[in-house]
């Protein structure tokens, strides 16, 4: 099968759905289909990791930095992308194409030369009411385009069934299959020392208001009084760093609470393992990879009830809820974990178990294949 897969994101800048689409690219590669990509890219913050056997062809937009774009960079990618999906549907026949995104990336089903069947892949910010910042008025200004991206597709997923109930919400005449993001586990070795205390905790994300990075340091702070040996230190960037950075000073917590920036994945997958819990206070994540990675790690986890968390996260055997936005929970679970030492082993080592057996790169690239082969024997079968 020739496939097609879209991104205005790609590994190594932007959230996690570069990522995915890099594992997925990589399976389809390995099960012997016919991968090309078409990507957007910022060459001022990196060289993309281009994929042995597969055609890429890149979009260059410019982004705020290697996590955020911007609504003028998003433009650009559309813009560019059309004309270039226009040239590469005329020259190749690809059998099916999937954008990650109905916005921006599903803009450029308006580019597509020949009857091909696409994919639309809603993954948070593209789903209206999930994520609650700065991009709300942007949504409001594109819910119509990306009603008619989704509606137009062969098929629309999500990552998790909590963003499929979302977007149904917004648009409930339009059926969604959810197929989990997923995580290349050997990539990830596990934890082998499992501490007796419980001090040190982490967390990893951009700094935007909805990932609730400020609950955390409150919570910490709180309880550092009772608990004079914890830690927490922060992974990512955002234009909320100093803002958070202020909140911590003000706390008088720099000793023991840390905004560490953003560090490349490798380099985090040696880091995490030297942890005890990972904490996961976001109200607005769609399948956090991040989330699935430590647990790929052997760590415990905290999550928020929340989002894709719920479909990750079995309570009580691989980490513990928080209600989402509730500072008293949420300090009651940490220090739920810190007093359960032994039963942070426990979730550390099932939840491991539980990303081999659900989150798999074979395992999902398994369901987009048979959901692509049911779209293009359909297409066959009409034509």
């Amino acid at each position: 099968m020739k496939i097609l897969l879209v991104n205005y994101e790609y590994k190594g800048q932007g959230g996690g759905a570069g990522q995915q689409m890099y594992y997925l690219a990589r399976a389809l590669r390995d099960f012997g289909h016919d991968v090309s990509l078409l990507i957007g890219w910022d060459d001022r913050l990196g060289v993309p990791e281009l994929l042995d056997g597969a055609n890429t062809h890149i979009v260059k937009h410019k982004r705020k930095n290697v996590q955020l774009s911007s609504p003028l960079g998003m433009l650009f990618f559309v813009i560019r992308g059309l004309w270039c999906i226009k040239r590469l549907t005329k020259k190749y026949q690809y059998d099916i194409i999937q954008f990650y995104f109905s916005v921006p990336t599903g803009l450029l089903k308006y580019g597509i030369s020949s009857k091909v069947p696409y994919v639309v892949s809603l993954r948070g910010m593209d789903i209206p009411g999930l994520q609650k910042d700065r991009n709300k008025g942007l949504s409001a200004l594109t819910s119509a385009v990306n009603r008619r991206v989704a509606q137009n597709a062969a098929a629309a997923i999500s990552n998790s069934s909590e963003s499929a109930k979302m977007y149904n919400i917004f648009a409930p005449d339009i059926p969604i299959m959810v197929i989990p993001n997923a995580v290349d586990y050997i990539e990830h070795k596990i934890k082998q020392n499992y501490s007796e205390s419980i001090t040190r905790f982490v967390t990893i994300g951009r700094l935007i208001p909805w990932k609730r990075i400020d609950l955390l340091i409150e919570s910490v702070s709180i309880l550092k009084e009772k608990y004079p040996d914890i830690t927490l230190d922060i992974y990512g960037q955002g234009y909320q760093y100093e803002s958070l950075q202020q909140h911590i000073t003000k706390n008088k917590a720099q000793a023991y609470i840390s905004l560490k920036g953003y560090v490349y994945k490798p380099q985090l997958q040696e880091l995490l393992r030297d942890y005890d819990v990972f904490v996961f206070a976001s109200i607005g994540d769609s399948c956090p990879n991040v989330l699935i990675e430590a647990m790929a790690c052997g760590l415990p986890v905290l999550a928020a009830r929340k989002g894709g968390a719920i479909d990750i996260v079995d309570e009580g055997v691989t980490g513990v809820f928080s209600v989402p936005d509730d500072l008293n929970d949420t300090i009651n679970k940490m220090e739920h974990c810190i007093n359960n030492p032994l039963k942070m082993k426990e979730y550390g080592l099932k939840g491991r178990k539980r990303v081999e057996e659900s989150f798999s790169i074979d395992s999902v690239a398994g369901q987009h294949f048979e959901l692509f082969k049911k779209i293009v024997g359909k297409q066959d079968r009409e034509t």
